[in-house]
């Protein structure tokens, strides 16, 4: 398919999983916020403020999906890469498969600030995490400054992936996982974010070695680019 199809694929699929999803995601918010207010108990309201992170990021989720055809603003701000990274990491830990796995993050703290939309940025490392830990291999998180570029590199000694499955890599519902929970969206969706920054999504990999995606963001963003971002 071509890129405009592609597109329309996954806005149709945004359209049905926005009308499938918001309803309970709603519903499961409410019920939590209900049972926040009747304990005291630290283990249950850990527990229900988990709850509604992920409540929050599935939301969000949904509403980026939306927004690959149907443009909606996003505010850019100067965020710190070493945060955007930290949050990620912190996040991608409630999955059971990256706490098995080793995990290392190497930021440059001398990186210059890059002017993005922090929770687009998060959902791209999040996702590159998740796919390391699937992979079956221990992950390393670098950053540095190349020029005025910064690159964040997620490098991983997982299965690798064979030539095939490097030229589908961005298409929308293929994945190189062999179960049904794999939706075959989070690079695809990952590869528009970075370029509605400016900036590049760049995968190397071999089978039974591992890959390397290096996200590329501009430190200033290009002259076309707005304070909103789609």
């Amino acid at each position: 398919m071509v890129r405009s199809e592609r597109l329309a694929a996954a806005g149709l699929l945004a359209a049905g999983v926005a009308h499938e999803v918001g309803n309970p995601l709603t519903c499961i918010s409410a019920l939590a916020q209900v049972l926040m207010a009747r304990t005291s108990d630290k283990a249950i309201r850990d527990g229900l403020e988990n709850i509604e992170v992920h409540v929050g990021r599935i939301s969000r989720i949904v509403q980026d999906l939306t927004r690959l055809t149907r443009p909606a603003p996003a505010t850019l701000r100067e965020a710190s890469v070493g945060n955007l990274v930290d949050t990620a990491v912190s996040l991608a830990r409630h999955n059971p498969a990256v706490r098995r796995m080793k995990m290392d993050s190497v930021v440059d703290p001398a990186l210059p600030a890059v002017r993005v939309a922090p929770d687009h940025l998060v959902q791209v490392f999040l996702n590159l995490i998740l796919n390391a830990a699937d992979s079956g291999g221990n992950l390393t998180i670098r950053a540095v400054c190349a020029g005025s570029r910064v690159r964040v590199i997620f490098e991983d000694t997982g299965c690798g992936m064979t030539a095939e499955e490097m030229r589908r890599l961005f298409d929308p519902f293929h994945s190189t996982k062999d179960n049904e929970t794999h939706l075959g969206l989070g690079l695809f969706v990952s590869h528009e974010i970075v370029r509605q920054h400016g900036g590049d999504l760049l995968v190397e990999s071999q089978p039974g070695i591992g890959a390397t995606v290096t996200v590329v963001l501009p430190v200033e963003p290009l002259p076309a680019m707005s304070e909103e971002l789609v």
